[in-house]
C-alpha cells in the first residue's frame, strides 16, 4: 500500500489531484514518508520520471499557521532560494515542489568559513525580495507561543512569574519597525533552536 493511501479520503484526492498535474501520466516509482523540520505537515518524497519531488500535505491550521505562506513560498522560489515550486493548491493545503536531498553542513566546500559566507548572500538574497506579507508582529508572536507555555500546567504557580515580568519589559522596550522590515525566514538557525516562520521581520 503506498504511503498515500492511508491519508483521509479528502487529502489523497488532493494529493493524486497535485501530482496528476505535475508530473502527468509518469509512472510513479516510489513514495516515501519524509520526516524532519519544525512542521507539523506531511512530507512525501515521490520519484516519478527520472525526477524527485517534494508533495507536502498541510494538516488542520492553528492559530499560529502563516495564513501567507503560499505567497511567501512564491517568492522564495521565484528568487531561487527555495526549491522550485510546480503546484500549489491553498484551498486543500496541497503543494509539490522539488526534493532536495539533506547534506550535512560539514560536507560544505571550503569549511564553516566559505558556509557562513554562502548563508550571508542568501540571506542578503532573501532580503532583496519582495516582503513577505505580514502575519503578526514578532514580538506579538513571541508573547503568544510564551503564553502557550504558560499555559501546559508544566510549571508551579508563580514559577514563571519573574520570566513572565522580563518579557513585558523587554516588549515595552522593543522598537518595532514595520517600515523597513524585510522578508526572513529562521531556518538559518541551527537544528537545535527554534525553527518559526514568522514572515516579516
Amino acid at each position: 500500500m503506498s504511503a498515500l493511501d492511508k491519508l483521509p479520503p479528502a487529502q489523497r484526492d488532493a494529493a493524486h489531484a497535485a501530482l496528476r498535474q505535475v508530473i502527468g501520466t509518469a509512472a510513479i516509482e516510489a513514495v516515501t514518508s519524509v520526516s524532519g523540520g519544525a512542521t507539523s505537515a506531511q512530507l512525501f518524497r515521490i520519484d516519478a520520471g527520472g525526477e524527485n519531488y517534494l508533495l507536502r500535505i498541510e494538516g488542520m491550521p492553528s492559530p499560529l499557521r502563516n495564513p501567507f505562506q503560499y505567497v511567501s513560498l512564491r517568492i522564495a522560489a521565484e528568487a531561487g532560494i527555495a526549491p522550485q515550486l510546480h503546484y500549489v493548491d491553498e484551498a486543500s493545503h496541497v503543494a509539490v515542489m522539488d526534493f532536495v536531498q539533506r547534506q550535512p553542513l560539514g560536507r560544505y566546500p571550503g569549511g564553516l568559513p566559505a558556509l557562513a559566507k554562502a548563508l550571508g548572500e542568501l540571506l542578503a538574497r532573501l532580503q532583496a525580495t519582495p516582503t513577505f506579507p505580514a502575519f503578526v508582529r514578532y514580538p506579538d508572536i513571541v508573547a503568544r507561543l510564551w503564553a502557550h507555555v504558560g499555559r501546559t500546567g508544566l510549571f508551579a504557580p508563580g514559577v514563571l512569574d519573574r520570566c513572565n515580568a522580563h518579557l513585558a519589559r523587554i516588549r515595552a522596550a522593543y522598537a518595532w519597525d514595520e517600515v523597513n522590515s524585510v522578508s526572513s525566514h529562521n531556518d538559518s538557525l541551527p537544528p537545535t533552536s527554534c525553527s518559526t516562520a514568522t514572515g516579516s521581520g
